[in-house]
Formats: structure tokens, C-alpha cells, sequence
């Protein structure tokens, strides 16, 4: 937001989701299963003892929480409105791939700045009122709403509840991460990451629009395929 009031070359380099938790040979997801074992404890089904136990599986790495929810969910949408360069949301941020993204951004800013290519450039109406279906695909964070209602607010756009509303029954998917699905943000990552999903979305989306890297939309997903885990 704030590069987005100074309208000067940035791009946007999210810190990254942690690792998934792993607690009793589960898979634990900060924001979502905390509750559930807090609940246990409050309950007396588990003692002081495991919750402890918990607690350091829950967080194995820095980074932001591994759900779907607000950080995960803004740092997508980021990319998905071409503040970041392409599959940077998706990233966990004890991965090694986050380093070259780093080094990648920091490249990719001196070309930017030599371009004089700046936030409001890339940022449209039709552009931030698309990527709603983009959050509402994606299943993201509520919190969601607000911000990119204020994101808009900074470049000039006007966006509402309405935009919101009025898109809502044209959602083409759904992601499957915590809280609404069983699959985490390092999933999503070994899945192919953001630029797999939107290419599923890509009938649905401006693919001509300008981002950061240079290029548009379409040629930043171009290519990208979905995997499946084994």
C-alpha cells in the first residue's frame, strides 16, 4: 500500500509461509489445528505437556502461517495484480528457491527503476475488480476484502462489497488449503505454486495485462502446469 501511494518502481517480495507442522506424525496447520489442540487442552484431553509438544511442531521454520489465510492470501493476490514477480507468493520461506527470488527481485528492480514501470502502471479498475474472482476462487482469508478494498483505495479505484458480491457466484474452483481444505501453502507450492492456478483460471483473467516482470500476465503463466504429489 504504501508503494502504491508513492507510486515509485517496487515490487513486492512476500517473506513466505512456513514449513507445514508435523506433531505425532500429523500434519498441523498454524491458525486452524492451534484451536482444535487449544480446545483439547482447555477440555483436559491433552496435558500441559503434549501441548507443548505441539506448539514446537507447529511452527517448524519463520515464515507466515501455512493456511490460506490473510498473509497467504494477500501476497497471492499481490501476484495475481502484478506486484510481484511471477511464483513468488507461493514460496515457503525456508525454501531455497526464496533466496534466488530475492536475488531475482533485486535484479529485476534496477531494470524497473531504468523503466520508470510504477505501481499505478500496472494497477486498473478492471484489473483489481477481475482478481476478486481470484480471492473468492482461491477461498482466501475474509480479512481480504478489506485490504484490497484499501489497496484499491491508494491507486485510485473505487472498489466495493458490491464488486465482491456481484462476482461471488462466478467462482471457477475453489482452493483447498486450511481453512476451507486439508492441503497447506507448502502443498500449493509443490503443486505448481500460484502461476498453476491461474493458469486454470487464465479464460477468466486479463492475460494481457502489464506486471512487474516486464511481461504480462499470460506470459508469466505461460507453461505453468499443476503437478501431483506422489
Amino acid at each position: 500500500m504504501g508503494a502504491i501511494s508513492m507510486n515509485l518502481p517496487a515490487i513486492f517480495l512476500p517473506a513466505g509461509p512456513m514449513l507445514r507442522g508435523n506433531y505425532q506424525g500429523r500434519v498441523l496447520g498454524s491458525g486452524s489445528d492451534v484451536w482444535k489442540y487449544w480446545a483439547d487442552k482447555q477440555a483436559g484431553v491433552i496435558s500441559d505437556a503434549e501441548w507443548k509438544t505441539m506448539e514446537s511442531g507447529i511452527a517448524r521454520s519463520y515464515g507466515t502461517c501455512m493456511v490460506m489465510g490473510t498473509a497467504s492470501t494477500m501476497t497471492a493476490l499481490a501476484e495475481t495484480v502484478g506486484l510481484t514477480l511471477p511464483g513468488a507468493s507461493s514460496i515457503p520461506a525456508a525454501d531455497s528457491g526464496h533466496a534466488r527470488m530475492a536475488t531475482a527481485c533485486g535484479r529485476r528492480i534496477v531494470e524497473l527503476i531504468r523503466e520508470d514501470l510504477k505501481p499505478r502502471d500496472i494497477l486498473t479498475p478492471r484489473l483489481v475488480r477481475e482478481r476478486v474472482v481470484v480471492h473468492m476462487a482461491l477461498g482466501g482469508s475474509t480479512n481480504a476484502i478489506i485490504h484490497l478494498i484499501a489497496m484499491a483505495g491508494r491507486a485510485g479505484i473505487e472498489l466495493s462489497l458490491d464488486d465482491f458480491d456481484r462476482r461471488r457466484s462466478r467462482r471457477a474452483g475453489h482452493g483447498q488449503s486450511p481453512p476451507s481444505g486439508e492441503f497447506l501453502m507448502e502443498d500449493f507450492f509443490y503443486a505448481g505454486g500460484l502461476p498453476a492456478f491461474l493458469a486454470g483460471l487464465s479464460g477468466r483473467l486479463q492475460a494481457g495485462a502489464r506486471t512487474v516482470s516486464g511481461k504480462t500476465l499470460g506470459e508469466d503463466i505461460d507453461g505453468a502446469k499443476v503437478f501431483t504429489r506422489t
